[in-house]
């Protein structure tokens, strides 16, 4: 029986390592900034250690367990390891 659900199209694996450079580049931006003495550096939102926002970093995981997912087409009952891993993977590009 086919339910009819609205199903997002996932990212591109390409967007997940853009997303990756930009928090990298914006890390290095804040870094150099706050290299400067009395300098003031603005910020939209909160950011983590790895120059990343919580909001971001979430997105990146999302993003990369879908793909863990994906690759073993949906099999139920390893939606926690998908999850960790892309964790993992994440942090360490984001380090």
């Amino acid at each position: 029986m086919a339910t009819n659900q609205h199903v997002t199209p996932p990212p591109s694996a390409a967007s997940v390592k853009n997303r990756a450079a930009r928090v990298a580049a914006e890390k290095a931006r804040l870094t150099k900034a706050q290299a400067k003495p009395g300098a003031k550096v603005k910020t939209a939102k909160l950011v983590s250690a790895s120059g990343a926002s919580d909001q971001e970093r979430y997105e990146m995981i999302a993003e990369a367990a879908y793909f863990r997912a994906a690759d073993r087409n949906f099999a139920p009952g390893h939606e926690i390891d998908d999850w960790v891993a892309a964790e993992k993977e994440i942090d360490l590009m984001l380090k």
